[in-house]
Parts: C-alpha cells; sequence; structure tokens
C-alpha cells in the first residue's frame, strides 16, 4: 500500500478484474483493466485510464489523457487536457478544478460534479452539472447545467449555454460569445465594477440586478430590470 508506481510513456499496467491499493500513481502510459486501482493522488501526464480510480486526487500534469474508466475522487487538471471518453466519468461528489492553460474536454458527454472551479478552458458540446460554477478568466465551449454561476475576476467567455437560475459577476467581466446563452428564468446579478458584455448578441432572462456594466450593442430582456449606482 506504500508503494509509488510509475508507468512510463508506451507501457502499461493491466489490474485484469483486480483491486489494488499503492500510495502515489505516476501514469505516462495506460493503465488498462476492469478492475479499481486506489491512491492518495493519481498523476497523470498523456495517460490512458481504462480502469478505474478509487478515492484520491487526480491530477493532470500534462499532455493529454483520456479517461475511460471512472474517478471516485477529486480532479485538478493543472496543465495540459483531461478527455472524458464517455458520461458519467468522474465522481458527483468531486470538487473539479481547471487551472488556467489547462483544458477539462467532455466530448459529446454529460458529467456531474459538487463543485466545478474553472481557469481554463471547459471544452466539447457536452454538459457538465454542479451545484456551484466559480469562473475566473475561463473560456466555457461546453455547456453548463442548473445550479448557481458567480463570475469572480478576469474575462470569462460562454460560448455555451448555461442553465443556471442564479448567475453573479462579482467582479471582471463574463462575455456572450453567442446569443441565447443564459437561461430564461435566470436572476442576473452584476456588482459594481463587474461587466455581462452582450457584445452583438440578444439574451433573455428573468431578472436583472445592476450596479455595475452591460455592455455591447446588442439586446438583453427581462421582466425587470433593478439599476444600481
Amino acid at each position: 500500500d506504500a508503494a509509488i508506481v510509475q508507468v512510463l510513456s508506451g507501457a502499461t499496467l493491466d489490474l485484469g478484474a483486480y483491486a489494488d491499493t499503492v500510495a502515489t500513481l505516476a501514469l505516462a502510459g495506460t493503465l488498462n483493466g476492469t478492475g479499481t486501482l486506489t491512491a492518495a493522488s493519481y498523476q497523470l501526464t498523456g495517460a490512458t485510464v481504462n480502469a478505474n480510480l478509487g478515492t484520491g486526487v487526480v491530477l493532470n500534469l500534462g499532455g493529454t489523457s483520456t479517461l475511460n474508466g471512472i474517478a471516485a475522487g477529486d480532479v485538478l487538471v493543472s496543465g495540459g487536457t483531461l478527455v472524458l471518453g464517455a458520461a458519467e466519468r468522474l465522481a458527483d461528489s468531486a470538487l473539479l478544478e481547471v487551472a488556467s492553460g489547462a483544458t477539462l474536454n467532455l466530448g459529446t458527454f454529460s458529467e456531474t460534479v459538487a463543485q466545478a472551479t474553472l481557469f481554463g478552458t471547459l471544452a466539447g458540446s457536452g454538459l457538465l452539472t454542479a451545484a456551484n460554477y466559480q469562473l475566473t478568466g475561463a473560456t466555457i465551449d461546453a455547456n453548463l447545467g442548473s445550479g448557481a454561476v458567480t463570475v469572480s475576476g478576469g474575462t470569462t467567455r460562454l460560448n455555451g449555454t448555461s442553465a443556471a437560475a442564479n448567475l453573479q459577476i462579482v467582479s471582471g467581466t463574463l462575455m456572450l460569445g453567442a446569443s441565447d446563452r443564459l437561461a430564461d428564468a435566470a436572476d442576473v446579478t452584476i456588482a459594481s465594477g463587474a461587466t455581462l458584455d452582450l457584445a452583438s448578441y440578444a439574451d433573455t432572462i428573468n431578472q436583472l440586478v445592476s450596479a455595475g456594466t452591460l455592455n455591447g450593442t446588442g439586446t438583453l430582456t427581462a421582466a425587470s430590470y433593478q439599476l444600481t449606482g
């Protein structure tokens, strides 16, 4: 259980149908099988994960890694790209973070986590659902499900859609990449010093409460607009 296991690029560890526990997995090659490997941390660098990962933190350090199995722990994409090979590869209780310059690629799949903290890119055409989405200078090409979105600093671009009922732009800018990116039922709050940039697009929401800036040449339609300062 105290073993530090390293699998180099081009090499394979095949679990078969079995379960095993180690201290750390450093994977640049392939983890095969239908079993489960449990470790405190899984360090992925251009890896292919066909087997399942137990509790512990999944760290994508660089390269493009593909997760075909299921991961039961939290996930940090600190560099490179983590590609999901099927729907629901991550635990519903997982804390997910994508660092600046890094990418989580959903492909066409749906995924549910507890919380998503995004500084980098959410790629694909699938759907990520979380109770909370913290966006800071992120690029959202995939779609966000129900939950609450908070924008905190930087310029975040929303190219996909958001089904969130609550959207708060605390600081920085949220820029819409197309029309109708926000849920029609959304309550949107723009804090002082923060910005919602429509560009040339149109969007419909339930309510706007703004002490900040609404930019662009597009049109925002709401049942009510509460403007302060």
